[in-house]
This record gives C-alpha cells, structure tokens and sequence, in this order.
C-alpha cells in the first residue's frame, strides 16, 4: 500500500510503502501484523488481523499538525469505521463526499475507486477501530440476513458509493465488543473463531441501528459528540456511586444535560434506562462477587446498595435463575 503525506498547502511532507495483509486477506488461518509509522509530524501504531475475507484492525496516530493521509492500491473493501477518540475527514472523489466523524461516532464505506484519503488535524490521540469485508465475502453474507445487509449488497454489486447519510452513535454494546476484541487472550484458531464472531456481531448491531433510526415511530435523538462524551460521563459517575446513586437531576446537574437529552440520550446510547443500567451493573457486579467465598451475601448486598439482603436475593433470581447462595 503506498502512503502520500502532504500539509496544508499539499506540499509533500513524506511517501512511502506499507506491507499490509491485504494480498492475504482469504487466508484460512488468522494472519496478524503490527505496524509503527514515526515522522517529524505524526507517529502511528495500529494492528491487522485478517483472515477467511475479514480485516480488522485498531491504532492509534499522534499528530504534532494537520497533514492530509492519500493511500492507494487498495483493493475495495466493505469497511465499518469506528472513531473512538480524535477527529477524521475522509474524503471520496467520485462522487465529491466529505465524512467528518468526531468522539464515539462510525459508519459503512465501500468507495469503488482504489484509494483512500484522510485530514487529520493536529491532536494528542486519534483512536480508530476497523472491521472490513472483502466484496465477496460481504456480498454471500448478505443473503437472506436482513433488509439492511441486502440493500448495502444491492449497492456494492453495482459497484457503487456506499455510505450512510449520517454518522451513528457508537453504543456501549459496541465498545465492550471492540474492547473484546483489542483484548483477546486466545490464541490462533479459537482467536479466529472469536475475532469471527466479533466482527459479525458488530455488523449486525449496525444493522439494527440503523433499522431502528429507519422507524417513524421511533424518532431518534440527534446526538452532538459533546452530549455523547456527557453521557458516558454519567455512566462512570453511577459505577462509582452504585452504593448510593444519585438522582437524576444530579446527574444532569452534574453532566450538564436536561433530563430529557439524558434519559432519551443515555438509552440510545447503551439501551437501558439510567437505572436500569445501574440494576444491571450491580448484579453483574454481584454475580462475580458471590464467587469469592471471602465475601459475605450481606456484605455484597450492602456494598451494592441493595436495601436489604431479601431485595438483593429476589433481584439476583429474577435475573439469573438462581439464588446468590445457590450459585456459589
């Protein structure tokens, strides 16, 4: 793949060649590399992992100015890209588009043409997070998988633009996959299997996502980047307060947000309500700790903020079948 890196008055700040997977991307047994990329301007470390027509890859670039990123000989692919921290322009020629995506923001892309180009602006941290689908393998997948896979191939088999009118909100769902994913332990062929089911998942939270924002009925929450960082923001102010949580207005108070942004906001971004976000942790919580024989059922009751050690025992069966005291 060969990289043009030019400045803000297209100056050419550097060329060069990078040796990536995609000549191995049908590869049956899962193919990993790491690359660095250091200059003057910027320096970049992300990873590749492909296999069986799937690519996924994650990194991160340090930028000391904004530098404009021209990459070609890529062969079309059908790619998922997740901005996790930092902003990005990527630009298609044909047709003329410009994709700006910002903190917790992702979208699809099939461009035709063999070549991508990115701004990057000057910033201490771009995160990026990829998943991409060879053509033939998008296209066999799609079949009889729903109508939003078969409208995506009706569009890549004539080859054209594929792209969503809009960035979407990347969900509390979808970053426990990718964090999964950058995290796994497993180790060539199970690794494949997992990383497999991963990159499947997260097309088909896609998919449903944009099946919901496709409902009349159910009119989505134009969400800013700000109000998106807010809300994660309150969900780390819960985890920390799970013995006594705070109410909403506080936590609105706190985050900056009316009630209505926050409640709508924080079910459209991890699909729960505040509370029942926080129900939820505790038990999870719960569900670890009634392993640990060093901690008594009162005291994690207690320490979880349940109102009484009867409340806790009803809670944790409804959810998971069984009593706290019969899963130890």
């Amino acid at each position: 793949m060969s990289l043009v890196i030019k400045d803000d008055t297209n100056a050419v700040l550097a060329v060069d060649e990078i040796k990536s997977n995609y000549e191995n991307l049908d590869s049956p047994v899962l193919i990993e590399q790491d690359h660095v990329l250091e200059y003057e301007f910027a320096k970049a470390n992300f990873k590749e992992m492909c296999f069986d027509g799937i690519l996924l890859g994650y990194g991160s670039v340090n930028t000391q100015a904004n530098i404009q990123v021209e990459a070609s000989e890529l062969d079309p692919m059908i790619g998922l890209m997740f901005i996790l921290n930092g902003e990005v322009t990527a630009s298609i020629r044909e047709p003329s588009r410009k994709l700006h995506f910002k903190n917790y923001q992702h979208n699809i892309i099939y461009n035709p043409h063999n070549e991508d180009h990115v701004n990057l602006i000057q910033q201490p941290e771009l995160q990026v997070f990829g998943v991409a689908f060879t053509k033939k393998k998008f296209l066999e997948m799609a079949v009889g998988n729903g109508r939003v896979l078969e409208q995506h191939a009706e569009i890549i088999d004539k080859n054209q633009l594929l792209l969503l009118d809009r960035n979407q909100v990347v969900t509390y769902k979808m970053m426990e996959i990718i964090n999964s994913i950058k995290h796994c332990n497993y180790k060539d062929g199970l690794k494949k299997l997992f990383l497999q089911s991963k990159a499947l998942e997260l097309l088909a939270l896609q998919c449903e996502q944009i099946e919901q924002h496709s409902l009349p009925q159910d009119p989505v929450l134009r969400l800013s980047p700000q109000d998106i960082e807010k809300i994660y923001f309150v969900r780390d102010i819960i985890i920390n307060h799970v013995q006594t949580p705070l109410s909403l207005v506080d936590l609105s108070r706190l985050a900056g947000l009316n009630e209505f942004k926050l409640k709508k906001g924080f079910k459209q971004v991890f699909g729960n309500t505040v509370f029942g976000y926080l129900h939820d942790y505790r038990l999870e919580m719960a569900q670890d700790w009634v392993r640990d024989p060093s901690k008594s059922l009162t005291g994690i009751a207690d320490e979880l903020g349940f109102s009484s050690i009867q409340h806790f025992s009803n809670a944790f069966r409804k959810k998971f079948g069984l009593s706290p005291r019969q899963m130890r």
